[in-house]
């Protein structure tokens, strides 16, 4: 598990010298248990996701081309 953690850390950091003429527009992160939603707590009910979004710079409007906008998840 470490390993694909590694790997994906990474890559991470080596997208910014893959893409230069993309920027981070923003990140994002959840934590869900459903434990919070109708206190049954099951088995492996509990999650956690981060999101990094890179992209052209914001011209106010979404780019035109498809694979512009990148989410990368872990």
């Amino acid at each position: 598990m470490r390993l694909i953690v590694m790997l994906c850390a990474g890559l991470m950091a080596a997208s910014p010298v893959m893409a230069q003429d993309r920027e981070t527009l923003g990140f994002g992160r959840i934590f869900n248990n459903d434990y919070f939603g109708d206190t049954q707590d099951r088995w492996r009910s509990g999650s956690y996701a981060y999101s990094i979004v890179r992209g052209p710079e914001w011209q106010g409007r979404a780019p035109t081309a498809p694979g512009s906008v990148l989410e990368y998840r872990l």
